[in-house]
């Protein structure tokens, strides 16, 4: 919140209603339509039901103000055959259900990859503990055995440090 108090301070305007920055006061706005001033600064745009008070408050046209009904209202008032208009009423709602049916596949790949990535965090952690105890567990026998050796016991007792490599390893590699 600004340090504004009054009927200019920030929080008492509407967010994205840039009519309140012509006409000033949200209090006069809600006056004028006979509502709330709370009521006015939950408005993303102009209610329809408000929109003369406001045209004529602003000395503009409603449909300047909501071109979006105008162009409604447009396309309601040119004669168009009842199962024509039927037809394209079915299809727009079928193009919806299709653009939210897309739209509720992508939140759910969303969701399926952000569970995959999770997935890979735990199994990069779990191999990164590995890789920490096998290095823990080589310096361990690295003590035991410099402490064996230490206290004269000899080498050959105490076997290979490194496991021996399995028979279908022993064809190549570095010789010890």
């Amino acid at each position: 919140m600004s340090g504004e108090r009054g009927h200019r301070a920030l929080w008492r305007r509407p967010v994205g209603l840039p009519f309140v920055l012509c006409w000033g006061d949200v209090g006069a706005i809600a006056h004028a339509c006979g509502i709330t001033v709370q009521a006015v600064s939950q408005w993303k745009r102009i209610p329809e039901r408000h929109l003369p008070t406001m045209a004529r408050r602003l000395n503009t046209t409603p449909e300047r103000l909501r071109p979006d009904l105008a162009i409604r209202r447009h396309a309601m008032n040119i004669d168009i055959d009842p199962k024509d208009a039927a037809m394209a009423e079915r299809a727009i709602c079928e193009a919806v259900d299709e653009v939210d049916g897309h739209r509720v596949a992508v939140s759910q790949a969303a969701a399926r990859e952000a569970r995959c990535a999770l997935a890979l965090a735990e199994a990069k952690a779990e191999h990164d503990r590995a890789v920490l105890a096998s290095k823990r567990a080589r310096a361990a026998l690295t003590r035991v055995r410099s402490g064996h050796l230490a206290s004269g016991i000899p080498a050959g007792r105490l076997g290979p440090l490194v496991p021996s490599p399995s028979p279908a390893m022993e064809g190549g590699g570095v010789k010890t």
